[in-house]
């Protein structure tokens, strides 16, 4: 019962967390011949993290902080990518920051709909205003 609630039950998150990279490594790990000298890099790294935390000691709880600065390290490399085109996320992400500039998603549609409904208030207003002449003229 020891192992269990002294190593096991910290190590499954992290575990888990950590599963995530291996994504990232057969990602590029399929563009192997196409990947530059930064990606190759970030594939050791990675390659690095899954076996030296999840493998050599697996009796041990995981060292947070030596993990945190691996993974930290990964950015450095992350940056040299030189990556040409932006990703979609990246700019569904700025979508969403201009949408709540703007006040959010929801508050750009309710603008829309008071646009909408003051559109079609006007047309019915000037509908009745032109019948109401008609009915004059004709008296």
């Amino acid at each position: 019962m020891s192992y269990f609630e002294d190593i096991f039950l910290k190590n499954v998150d992290i575990w888990g967390f950590i599963m995530i990279y291996i994504s990232l490594y057969e990602y590029l790990y399929d563009s192997f011949d196409e990947l530059n000298e930064y990606q190759m890099e970030f594939i050791t790294k990675i390659k690095y993290i899954i076996i030296h935390f999840l493998y050599e000691s697996p009796i041990s709880p995981i060292d947070i902080s030596s993990l945190v600065n691996e993974l930290t390290s990964l950015n450095k490399v992350i940056e040299k990518f030189e990556i040409d085109h932006s990703s979609r996320k990246l700019e569904y992400v700025s979508t969403l920051e201009d949408s709540l500039r703007e006040g959010g998603f929801l508050a750009k549609q309710k603008r829309e709909k008071n646009i909408k409904q003051s559109t079609s208030l006007k047309k019915t207003h000037k509908i009745k205003h032109v019948k109401k002449q008609k009915t004059k003229k004709r008296r």
